[in-house]
């Protein structure tokens, strides 16, 4: 009986199934969402997330994500990215629990996943209240993403050449050296 399976793909969400590594050229450039903030003390200001891709070969991207939360505190991470038959992944550093940071971004219709693989990207990298998430929402909507527009002053950013230097410096799919 065929129906029986039909059935419960069709029941799944629409994300399990579609899920899969980005088209670079169809990801790449910024994204970026403003919103409203606060913190404990009952003070209110406002607040953007920015997501930078940019692809530098067809297998692999720069990315540089920085995301704000509740009370002031927020997420800061750049890197290199290797396009897997799954994601386009980053191996960082070990953490201070000496587990391998690695983001994995997905996309489907709606934009991109970002997934924080056991949480080890978070540790050294966000806040009490940050986090990169689970993959399972979209976290950057290709509705948001638009071109970059300031590519001299990005390639020329530390983050970027600190990134370029970490991905030069370990093979693919190890964790990367410690940075000083």
């Amino acid at each position: 009986m065929k129906v029986l399976p039909l059935l419960v793909l069709a029941l799944l969400p629409a994300t399990a199934l579609a899920q899969s590594a980005p088209d670079l050229d169809q990801a790449t450039g910024v994204y970026k969402h403003d919103f409203a903030n606060g913190d404990v003390s009952g003070d209110h200001y406002k607040s953007e997330d920015v997501f930078e891709l940019v692809k530098l070969s067809p297998k692999t991207a720069y990315f540089r994500i920085h995301s704000e939360f509740y009370n002031g505190h927020v997420c800061n991470i750049w890197g290199v990215a290797d396009l897997m038959p799954d994601a386009l992944t980053y191996f960082g550093p070990l953490n201070f629990d000496k587990q391998p940071c690695v983001l994995k971004f997905t996309a489907d219709a709606k934009g991109l996943h970002v997934n924080d693989v056991g949480d080890a990207c978070r540790a050294e990298n966000c806040g009490e209240r940050g986090g990169f998430g689970s993959g399972e929402e979209v976290s950057f909507p290709f509705a948001a993403r638009r071109a970059i527009r300031y590519m001299p002053r990005l390639v020329a950013s530390s983050e970027y050449k600190s990134a370029v230097t970490e991905h030069a410096a370990h093979a693919i799919g190890t964790p990367a050296p410690a940075s000083n």
